[in-house]
């Protein structure tokens, strides 16, 4: 009966550990290569919503999508894209 007990609480230590704080992604395609390779694994965290310029964040594309990208924009500056480079231009407002 005791095994029941440490089934139960580990199953409801994962779910809440991957509702609330972590979540495992399996990276598909190779937009992230150097960085992350097709089929890698990795774990994302949940908790933290302060992202800075070169940080990696997975979001829902689709219901059957997750993207995984590299933040390159950040709220004080301003950005174009000129023959497919993204050129910064510096603003203090």
């Amino acid at each position: 009966m005791e095994w029941v007990v440490v089934v139960v609480v580990s199953i409801a230590i994962y779910l809440l550990i991957s509702t609330y704080l972590i979540a495992p992604f399996t990276v598909k395609g190779h937009s992230m290569d150097y960085t992350f390779a097709d089929n890698d694994k990795v774990f994302v965290n949940k908790f933290s919503k302060n992202y800075e310029r070169g940080d990696e964040v997975v979001f829902h594309a689709n219901e059957t999508d997750d993207y995984i990208k590299r933040i390159i924009g950040v709220s004080w500056r301003h950005y174009r894209i000129q023959k497919r480079c993204t050129i910064c231009e510096w603003s203090e407002s």
